[in-house]
């Protein structure tokens, strides 16, 4: 399991668009499916819908920085922050992470 400290760590210090990519598996460090270990990719609903949660709010962040209001787009669709959503998802543990992903990122980009 993906230390939740270090991904709130990570997070806090400009990270979101590396944490995105490992979570949407869009990353250098992305491995094939079949070299994961053990049922990381195997979410309950709940867990499932708070991985898709902190995807919005980390795309949020990488676009639109820290802030705490809706910001609309020049197509006029209205994105918002998701911060409570995201605490929650890092309560649980972050889920959607696939440890070795997570660890060769460190390796190469430690804090």
């Amino acid at each position: 399991m993906v230390d939740p400290n270090l991904v709130k760590s990570l997070y806090e210090n400009g990270r979101a668009k590396d944490l995105l990519e490992l979570l949407l598996e869009e990353s250098k460090y992305t491995i094939p499916t079949e070299e994961y270990d053990g049922d990381e990719t195997n979410l309950t609903r709940q867990q499932n819908i708070l991985r898709g949660c902190a995807i919005d709010h980390l795309r949020f962040v990488d676009n639109y920085g820290f802030i705490d209001e809706l910001v609309e787009d020049h197509q006029g669709h209205v994105y918002g922050p998701r911060y409570k959503e995201f605490e929650e998802w890092l309560s649980i543990g972050c889920p959607g992470f696939i440890e070795k992903e997570f660890q060769a990122y460190i390796t190469d980009n430690p804090l």
